[in-house]
């Protein structure tokens, strides 16, 4: 069952992933293993934010939702409500982490 959910990830987004990755010089593998650690292999994809793409304050299309994060000062992982962007399509959620748009630089790679 396991083996079946990385494979139907695999087959949906790895096409879509790979020539962007090769535009960006930027191993595909790499950029659906971020997509899959984030959402859970799709299981828990929020509003098709597949990277983890925080908004900020003034980001009109965002949702709050309760993560954890790690805390560098205390060395833990601490439970936090933060906002994340809302993004239409997968397509976009790709396009925001390899251009960092959202954020005013690229804050992903």
């Amino acid at each position: 069952m396991q083996k079946l959910i990385y494979t139907v990830f695999y087959n949906k987004y790895f096409p879509v992933i790979q020539p962007l990755a090769g535009l960006n010089k930027i191993n595909p593998f790499f950029i659906l293993s971020v997509a899959a650690l984030e959402t859970g292999f799709g299981k828990h994809r929020n509003k098709n934010n597949f990277f983890g793409i925080k908004a900020s304050a003034s980001h009109k299309n965002k949702f709050l939702i309760k993560t954890k994060e790690y805390n560098s000062s205390t060395k833990k992982y601490i439970s936090v409500s933060a906002y994340f962007q809302i993004i239409l399509a997968f397509f976009l959620s790709l396009s925001n982490f390899l251009t960092g748009k959202g954020t005013g630089k690229n804050d992903y790679i």
